[in-house]
């Protein structure tokens, strides 16, 4: 098959505590390998991890390394992750345009993760390439990043499709689901956290669990 032939898999961002990773991001989810490995099939999966400092981000780095979803020491990492600081969010949201949202993109890296060609994955054993681990320290960069990421358009019309995005926050993935126009996935193990499902957006879904997603059937 050649290559211009081969359709690109659409983005699927996903916040990855409490779905992915443990809370702390010290644990990897006993069920998160099987999980991606089929989500990955279906999509240019991005996880975007909320972190606290540098040794947290080398630390989730490691961590998924050593449960095969991210290749070990493939290229350099400085060059495989964003970091968005606190101040640079506190920055953003004090210049945002209408939507909420601040009108520059975030990082380069961003980019380079759709200009990337499809055909540079990760090796067979990870799942993941470790350019599509996007870290942040607040929640209003990680609005930023997956805003920035899911609306960006790609060199031609057909190089990209966007799919949607997978949170644990009610408020992320309220805010994200009226800018990105996209299938929002809610997973929420009480199915009750914050308030009655008819007050968020109408593209949002609310799951208990990943697998119920529209994105995983």
């Amino acid at each position: 098959i050649a290559a211009e032939d081969i359709k690109p898999k659409p983005y699927l961002a996903i916040s990855a505590q409490g779905i992915f990773l443990s809370n702390d991001n010290k644990q990897v989810r006993e069920t998160a390998v099987g999980i991606l490995r089929r989500l990955a099939s279906k999509y240019n999966v991005v996880l975007v991890v909320k972190i606290s400092d540098e040794e947290d981000k080398d630390r989730v780095l490691e961590t998924l390394a050593m449960s095969r979803i991210v290749p070990h020491n493939s290229y350099n990492i400085d060059q495989s992750v964003v970091w968005v600081e606190k101040t640079a969010a506190a920055a953003a949201s004090s210049d945002d345009d209408d939507d909420g949202f601040a009108s520059d993109p975030p990082s380069s890296a961003v980019s380079s993760i759709l200009e990337a060609p499809s055909s540079l994955g990760s090796p067979e054993t990870a799942i993941l390439p470790r350019a599509n681990i996007l870290f942040c320290q607040t929640d209003e960069g990680k609005q930023h990043l997956v805003r920035h990421l899911l609306t960006l358009r790609p060199p031609t019309p057909q190089a990209h499709t966007y799919a949607g995005y997978i949170d644990t926050n009610r408020d992320v993935a309220s805010r994200l689901a009226m800018v990105l126009r996209k299938p929002v996935v809610l997973v929420d193990s009480s199915m009750a956290v914050g308030g009655p499902a008819e007050e968020l957006p109408k593209n949002i879904q609310i799951v208990g669990d990943i697998t119920q997603s529209i994105f995983y059937q």
